[in-house]
């Protein structure tokens, strides 16, 4: 009887182990596949909230990490009992398996981002209830421009360059959604595909899967991404001349010279002739300017047309930083 009972226990333990790895797995497998419907859960509800009232707010969060736990656990008891000359003996096994799996939920709390969830959500159910106007302020193109070009007076590319889902594949003359009270849902309707806020519920109509895909994939978009940014320009430093008459120069005729930092594509001044009889009315345009920059004095020069007490307050006004040359 001992010799059974102890492959008993070794069969037994053998089998929970791999069991547990087992379910473990399949656990594992089953809580991936609730992320997608976590989220679509998440946009059902908003388009119920924005069905309710179109100027809410809306709300989503991120599962940004997930825990699967299997435990199992096993015993055995045994028991003898003597009788009147005979000996009764007892197995008493025992199992038992525990589960734990959750989500970590990190909530979307940047305005900015919730900005665009709410224009997407409003373009989403404006052909629902039958709404066309064109708010200012916020303005969605704007702001859906600036998400995805980098400026807002951009216009977001359709189909978008390297064919991803954006604002535009949000349908806007077709309403792809049912709503009403909880009788008005059909009875085919799936459950999961139900959304709800106070006594508003909204389902999904025939070939509307495909709508709701594209939806929260924009709205995960907004909550993951950063707004796109315009690449960087190239800089170049250029150094400009001037003589005595504030006309450009050559560096061995310079009495005066300014260094500037622009963009590779801009040109450095704009110049324009002094008009005739008006000596020193030359016109300079200066960009970049910063307010601890000064204009410095000119040296004088022999039989200068322009004083430097005449040049130095023409000067102040651009703000621009002039490093004089000594007189040759």
């Amino acid at each position: 009887m001992t010799h059974s009972r102890h492959i008993y226990l070794l069969v037994l333990a053998f089998t929970v182990t791999g069991c547990t790895a087992t379910q473990l797995r399949r656990s594992t497998v089953n809580q991936a596949k609730t992320q997608s419907d976590i989220y679509q859960q998440q946009v059902m509800d908003n388009l119920a909230k924005f069905a309710y009232d179109f100027g809410s707010l809306p709300h989503f969060s991120i599962a940004s990490a997930g825990s699967a736990l299997v435990t199992d656990s096993g015993s055995i008891g045994y028991s003898a009992t003597w009788t009147g000359g005979s000996v009764t003996n007892f197995l008493n096994p025992s199992a038992s398996r525990s589960a734990q799996l959750g989500w970590t939920m990190s909530p979307i709390s940047d305005p900015r981002k919730l900005e665009l969830m709410r224009c997407a959500y409003q373009t989403a159910i404006k052909p629902c209830l039958g709404i066309e106007r064109a708010e200012e302020c916020p303005s969605c193109t704007k702001l859906f421009n600036h998400f995805y070009t980098g400026d807002p007076e951009v216009s977001v590319p359709s189909p978008s360059p390297d064919g991803t889902i954006t604002s535009n594949c949000i349908h806007t003359d077709i309403c792809w959604l049912g709503f009403g009270c909880k009788k008005c849902i059909p009875k085919h309707c799936p459950c999961d595909l139900v959304g709800s806020y106070c006594d508003m519920y909204v389902w999904l109509l025939p070939g509307g899967q495909e709508q709701l895909t594209k939806l929260t994939i924009t709205v995960l978009d907004y909550a993951i991404k950063d707004p796109a940014q315009l690449p960087p320009e190239d800089m170049k430093t250029v150094v400009t001349y001037f003589d005595a008459e504030n006309k450009l120069t050559t560096k061995d005729k310079a009495v005066a010279e300014v260094t500037e930092i622009i963009p590779a594509n801009q040109s450095p001044i704009d110049h324009e002739e002094p008009a005739q009889n008006k000596p020193g009315a030359g016109k300079r345009k200066f960009s970049n300017m910063l307010p601890s920059q000064r204009a410095a004095p000119l040296p004088q020069r022999q039989n200068s047309p322009l004083s430097p007490l005449l040049y130095f307050p023409l000067l102040r006004q651009q703000q621009q930083t002039l490093t004089p040359t000594p007189p040759r």
